[in-house]
């Protein structure tokens, strides 16, 4: 599943809107393939694993200054796990994951409508979004058509550290693309 959602104020929907923007099956079909052709030669091309790469160095270096930050050492364990000592007390962390990210906490955080119906819940104010499959993009198209701001596309679970994220998105054609891009980034976590 794909995460859509616009950071704008609720607008209301306009019928109109939506005939000018829908796009029969074949279309949407044609779109689908096309956009995970260019999703698959992306993940292969070797500057996307470049910036991977570059994307681990920037979290050794965020922890490092944290450490820094908190009077404490930082202590690279491997390649992708590092430890926080502060006054004694140690965490262990990898990218964005710390010690005190247990298994529960991470599994409701990379559920983005899980997270957005908790902190709605509790009356933290949440962007417009809507749930959507490749094979069942109608309510995409509808909430792009419904909205003039630009909107962001994720996955809807799985992933995090702003993997498989495209923002800017305001054409159907974009929405497509992104929207194979989330799909292709799911699949490979």
């Amino acid at each position: 599943m794909i995460f859509i959602y616009s950071c704008d104020a609720p607008a209301t929907f306009h019928q109109d809107h939506m005939r000018r923007f829908w796009i029969n099956r074949l279309t949407l079909a044609l779109l689908y393939f096309h956009a995970m052709g260019k999703a698959f030669l992306r993940f292969r091309d070797p500057r996307r694993r470049a910036s991977g790469r570059n994307l681990d160095a920037f979290y050794k270096q965020t922890w490092r200054d944290a450490a820094a930050t908190l009077g404490g050492t930082y202590k690279p364990l491997g390649e992708n796990f590092s430890e926080i000592t502060v006054g004694g007390v140690s965490t262990r962390v990898t990218e964005n994951v710390s010690g005190i990210d247990d298994p529960v906490t991470l599994g409701i955080l990379h559920d983005k409508m899980l997270t957005a119906e908790i902190l709605k819940a509790e009356g933290i104010a949440t962007p417009r979004h809507v749930r959507f499959s490749m094979k069942e993009m109608a309510p995409a198209v509808a909430f792009l058509a419904g909205t003039d701001r630009h909107c962001v596309v994720k996955p809807a679970s799985g992933t995090g550290g702003g993997r498989g994220v495209t923002t800017g998105i305001r054409r159907i054609s974009h929405l497509a693309r992104a929207a194979a891009a989330a799909t292709a980034t799911a699949m490979n976590c």
